[in-house]
């Protein structure tokens, strides 16, 4: 019973001070105490159960703890008297007599009392680590690891709101800076002074070159071609699944034109198909004319493929065409050339068989054009090569100090770098190594971003005449469902982020004088007020790359929303009645 006293003292006593202490113990705290108090009581019933802890022991015990005089200890003798010899003790396996059980129960009583006062120091220990050093040392590692993953995560929630919202502004920045900056221009007379400005542009295409294909040399079309394309196929044995009498697929062969030769055909045996010619490449080949012009100005080589309406060009072309040491003759009838190789000499054969009877090897080829046509273009303008030409008009970065002229010339030297070099150098600011690793999070939303079809710059060629608003028409708007995914996954991540940064400081918050008024939830609300700040500021950046005056409208959505619950507080605390005393 005193035992089970002190031990409920202890546990009294450590609750005491870990109240005093402010916080609530942590379970390692409580572990420790646990395994104190059950260690001290293990120990008691031990030295309880030993055979030498008899009856008078335990009342010694008692006697020793509680503090009163023993009653049945003898007095000490008097000064003179005579002293009692001292009897040996009983041999082993005996029991002890009366007169040695006293000493034995005061040695019982010691070992007792020990163990009882380790329990209580153990307690007492365990009470001052709860309340003490350790305890404040364990808060501090808690609210460093929660800083620490609150930055990761910090870490992880910009770079996917920056690219998310950068690549939005440069897209708007492109239709909007380009809706302003066209210009309606004569395509008959080219002015320098609109080199760097986006210009609609609207005449006839005209070739000023022969256009030459190229493995048939003598396939040439002298004038009034823009692109000239040649197929060539091959005669041959094609693997095809057929239907049995059972109605099961069954693998056959038939002959066909294809523009792929196939050497081995299973299943075996199968027929075999000749080689085509070394020298001659089987598929389609196109060839533009080196110099397009409309009117004063030059297009350039990828503007030319944007022509696309093919005619058959065999009114321009020769009977007979050679390549490969391989003569082609013309069929009038379906449009192309056929030529068979091994044959000795092409102008003993018969032409006729040549023309209706194909054989196993046989090759035929088939030339398309583009004639001149009206066309339309939108493009920036410049001058390259000594002609006024275009490159495509792409957004590019300015500062509210850039004079106009600063601003088209870093538009052409934009528009003349390849689109590899310029979606390489738009998706993520790190290219490898140690910046590329700490960057992990901006390449991983930059390769999602470069699968997205969208439209990020403006060179628009048309084979017909059309107005200005239909290249615009024609700019692909990135998805409103991607961008806000990728919005919703960087504010969600950011608000977990911040809302672990201010956990250490929930008090200091929910006690400030502006924010009382929203009691405990004081932290939600300051966790989301800078989210959505920061978020705003990123916005705010994003736009300012491109278009520095129509940030400052994100930047005043900001102050607002910093301000707001500060406002709503500051209300709350002037309206509420003041303390009486």
């Amino acid at each position: 019973m005193i035992q089970a006293s002190r031990l409920r003292r202890a546990a009294a006593a450590s609750k005491m001070a870990a109240a005093a202490a402010g916080p609530r113990p942590r379970a390692g705290a409580i572990v420790v105490l646990a395994l104190c108090c059950t260690g001290g009581s293990a120990l008691s019933a031990s030295a309880a159960r030993l055979p030498w802890a008899s009856s008078e022991a335990t009342a010694t015990r008692a006697t020793l703890d509680t503090g009163d005089a023993p009653t049945s200890a003898p007095a000490p003798p008097a000064d003179g008297a005579p002293k009692e010899k001292r009897k040996p003790q009983a041999a082993a396996g005996q029991p002890l007599k009366p007169e040695v059980a006293l000493p034995q129960a005061a040695a019982s009583t010691v070992a007792s009392s020990a163990v009882s006062s380790w329990a209580t120091a153990s307690a007492a220990i365990a009470a001052s680590l709860v309340s003490g050093d350790a305890l404040q040392a364990a808060d501090s590692v808690a609210s460093w690891v929660k800083i620490l993953f609150g930055t990761i995560l910090l870490l992880i929630a910009v770079p996917i709101n920056w690219f998310n919202e950068e690549r939005s502004a440069r897209i708007d920045a492109l239709l909007s800076t380009g809706l302003e900056d066209v210009v309606c221009a004569d395509a008959s007379a080219a002015d320098a002074a609109l080199r760097g400005r986006l210009v609609h542009i609207q005449g006839r295409a005209r070739a000023m070159a022969p256009v030459r294909d190229i493995q048939f040399r003598d396939a040439v079309v002298p004038a009034r071609c823009l692109k000239l394309q040649s197929t060539v196929e091959v005669f041959e044995w094609v693997e095809k699944a057929r239907g049995g009498r059972d109605r099961l697929p069954r693998q056959g062969f038939d002959m066909e034109w294809t523009t792929v030769h196939r050497d081995n055909l299973q299943p075996k045996p199968s027929p075999q198909n000749p080689r085509p010619p070394s020298r001659l490449a089987l598929g389609t080949f196109t060839q533009s004319c080196p110099r397009v012009e409309i009117g004063a100005y030059v297009l350039t080589e990828d503007m030319v493929k944007y022509f696309k309406h093919f005619q058959p060009a065999m009114h321009l072309l020769p009977e007979r065409i050679t390549c490969a040491d391989l003569t082609f003759f013309a069929n009038q009838e379906d449009g192309y050339y056929y030529g068979r190789p091994g044959l000795p000499s092409p102008y003993g054969m018969d032409r006729d068989k040549l023309l209706s009877q194909h054989l196993a090897g046989d090759i035929r080829v088939r030339f398309m054009y583009v004639p001149e046509t009206d066309a339309t273009v939108v493009a920036a303008q410049c001058h390259k090569d000594g002609a006024e030409t275009f490159v495509p008009y792409r957004p590019v970065p300015t500062r509210p100090c850039t004079q106009d002229f600063q601003s088209r010339r870093l538009r052409i030297e934009e528009g003349d770098r390849s689109v590899r070099a310029f979606n390489r150098d738009s998706t993520c600011c790190a290219a490898g190594g140690l910046a590329g690793c700490c960057c992990c999070a901006c390449n991983a939303i930059a390769c999602v971003c470069e699968s997205e079809v969208v439209t990020e710059e403006i060179c628009y060629v048309s084979d017909r005449l059309e107005p200005l608003e239909t290249s615009f028409n024609w700019v692909v708007h990135r998805s409103p469902w991607r961008v806000w995914n990728f919005r919703a996954a960087g504010l969600l991540v950011m608000f977990f982020g911040v809302r672990l940064i201010l956990n250490p400081f929930m008090a200091e918050i929910a006690h400030a004088p502006m924010l009382a008024v929203y009691g405990s939830i004081a932290p939600l609300v300051v966790a989301l007020a800078a989210t959505l700040v920061a978020w705003v500021l990123i916005l705010a950046v994003a736009t300012a790359v491109y278009r520095p005056a129509a940030a400052l409208r994100w930047v005043v959505v900001a102050g607002f929303i910093l301000c707001a619950p500060l406002f709503v507080g500051s209300q709350h605390a002037a309206a509420a009645p003041a303390p009486t005393a």
